[in-house]
């Protein structure tokens, strides 16, 4: 019995598989509650896919619908913006990943 992790894209196709894809850390940064983040990466340029990971630090009040930000990705450079109403905000945590 094999065990592996599997991570897949929003159109359900596999995005990474720790039984045959190796991907390497580029940076992992906070993008605070309301705020857009915008970071370009220099040293990716010869990477053939960068993807990213996102999680949302805090939880609000239980009867708040809170968001993490869209983190969207444009060549070499990663862009995560807040989505909501002001009030359902969330700190996200971005991992920025390259293979």
């Amino acid at each position: 019995m094999s065990y592996g992790f599997e991570l897949f894209r929003s159109d359900g196709t596999l995005g990474f598989s720790s039984d045959n894809v190796t991907w390497n850390q580029i940076d992992a940064f906070i993008a605070l509650a309301g705020v857009t983040v915008t970071k370009t990466y220099t040293t990716a340029v010869g990477l053939s896919e960068i993807i990213t990971l996102q999680f949302m630090l805090y939880t609000l009040d239980p009867d708040t619908a809170a968001e993490t930000h869209t983190v969207s990705i444009s060549g070499t450079t990663v862009t995560a913006t807040p989505v909501g109403t002001q009030g359902a905000y969330s700190d996200t945590y971005v991992v920025v990943l390259g293979r």
